[in-house]
């Protein structure tokens, strides 16, 4: 008696959590006044919305865009945002969550304040992914916003991709 044993070796892709600030600094996060700061505000103040410190997150200004190549590797975004408190004005931004040139996520208007809200988006099937600060009406003038403990759940690492105008 011949006994045959067949073994699939089945090999799963390796899920990776990746927090935004981990990716390092970029010269394809684009805005409009001031670098982006990796954890800190755009002042180089502590991340600080609503009372709360915040350790992890970029802190930007309105208006600004970080595009990111995930290359349908993603599975998960999650984070906060929110309007950092290190302003002399109350100030109206928005933030949004582009993939694929599709709006999958929007904050509304927010202002120095507000409690940072909270993101959590599917991104299966997505190939690019771009968090979007815009100005609400009022100017630039110190639209401070931070995009706060954000982090992908995906098979892949993210890549910083070249961001133009049009994209948004």
């Amino acid at each position: 008696m011949v006994i045959l044993t067949i073994s699939w070796k089945c090999q799963a892709e390796e899920v990776k959590e990746i927090w935004l600030d981990e990716l390092g600094e970029s010269s394809y996060y684009i805005q409009d006044w001031g670098l982006p700061r990796i954890n800190k505000a755009v002042t180089m103040t502590p991340l600080t919305v609503k009372g709360i410190v915040y350790e992890r997150g970029i802190g930007t200004h309105a208006i600004s865009r970080m595009l990111f190549d995930i290359g349908k590797k993603a599975k998960t975004l999650s984070g906060l945002a929110g309007a950092d408190d290190n302003t002399p004005f109350a100030c109206n931004l928005q933030f949004k969550i582009l993939g694929d040139r599709k709006e999958l996520w929007r904050s509304g208007i927010m202002r120095k304040g507000d409690p940072a809200k909270p993101f959590n988006i599917d991104l299966s099937g997505i190939d690019k992914v771009l968090l979007l600060v815009e100005e609400c009406g009022d100017g630039m003038m110190y639209d401070r916003a931070d995009w706060l403990n954000v982090k992908s759940v995906s098979y892949t690492h993210l890549r910083a991709h070249e961001t133009k105008a049009n994209l948004v």
